[in-house]
């Protein structure tokens, strides 16, 4: 899988792995990770440092796109600029390569978890599927709730998290309802490769597109 370093209208940096180089006839659903917070800045060897781009680089094949943008230094995925720069590079990349647009999936890590929150939020219906790992819940929680009811959502959380506690998850449940899966680790925050490693995600992943009952 072929991950390369790329720069969007808007500056911002992002790597883009792509699975298929070779047949650009065929449609792929889209998967965007958000890092957490040590990741940002201006250097993309930093947001291969865990997830979905550290098992790209270490040879790991994924049935999508897979996009991992940068968040600037002192910035966080949830600043309107930001949020407006993600979205923007992402319709730069469905310009540019044969994307399902009714598959985009939206994933993240620690900050990255709450910023798949607060984008999901701002940008109703966008996404096919939400998976916060080790997220906090987003800041005006709980209203805004209505914007997520029918997207499918798989969360990734450790029990005995010390930054975000689990009961912030038990909370979204709550409020959100049915559509809401949470598998519940232990180890505390940093879980976010044994998360990417369940298998079973990326077939759940596979099954989810917009319009699906």
């Amino acid at each position: 899988m072929l991950q390369k370093e790329c720069v969007s209208d808007k500056g911002l940096k992002y790597l883009l792995a792509l699975p298929s180089p070779d047949n650009a006839s065929v449609k792929l659903p889209a998967l965007i990770f958000l890092h957490g917070i040590g990741e940002r800045g201006n250097d993309l060897e930093l947001v291969k440092r865990y997830g979905l781009p550290k098992f790209v680089k270490e040879g790991k094949s994924f049935p999508f796109l897979v996009i991992s943008p940068q968040c600037p230094r002192d910035k966080r995925w949830e600043d309107e600029d930001v949020a407006e720069a993600v979205i923007g590079l992402l319709e730069e990349v469905v310009r540019s390569y044969p994307v399902d647009t009714s598959r985009i999936y939206l994933t993240g890590y620690s900050m990255g978890g709450q910023g798949v929150w607060e984008l999901a939020i701002r940008y109703p219906g966008y996404f096919a599927a939400l998976l916060p790992v080790s997220g906090r819940r987003w800041r005006n929680f709980p209203q805004s709730v209505e914007n997520l009811r029918n997207t499918p959502i798989w969360i990734f959380h450790s029990i005995d998290d010390g930054i975000i506690p689990a009961s912030e998850v038990w909370e979204i449940e709550k409020v959100i309802g049915g559509n809401v899966h949470v598998t519940y680790l232990l180890g505390g925050h940093y879980i976010c490769d044994e998360a990417y490693a369940e298998p079973e995600l990326y077939k759940w992943l596979g099954e989810q597109k917009k319009g699906n009952e």
